[in-house]
């Protein structure tokens, strides 16, 4: 499992392992009234890009780097009725493997 590449690579270079976390928005079309079945999931998110709201499926995307080594973690759909972004990244954290060296966990803001 890629995980265990990563833990070796730290091991064997001694140097930390980074956790990246980013959330990007997919675009839908706006919702339709007269939509029979609407896409689930969607709503409306801030996106700091357009600087607008915009309809879609926020995604929470995480990787494990490691020297130069980079693998994707986890690919979540975020919605905001269930959990805050800040929550899904405290439980994707506690299911990592504890690491021999530092590690670091990089997100923005």
């Amino acid at each position: 499992m890629f995980q265990n590449t990563i833990i070796s690579k730290s091991r064997k270079s001694r140097q930390p392992i980074y956790f990246i976390v980013n959330d990007i928005i997919s675009e839908k079309s706006n919702l339709s009234s007269k939509a029979k079945n609407p896409i689930e999931k969607c709503s409306f998110h801030n996106s700091h890009l357009k600087g607008k709201n915009i309809y879609g499926h926020q995604i929470l995307v995480s990787l494990l780097s490691c020297d130069g080594l980079v693998f994707p973690y986890s690919i979540d759909i975020y919605d905001k009725k269930f959990m805050s972004k800040i929550k899904l990244t405290k439980k994707l954290i506690a299911t990592l493997p504890k690491p021999e060296n530092k590690s670091y966990v990089l997100a923005d803001s």
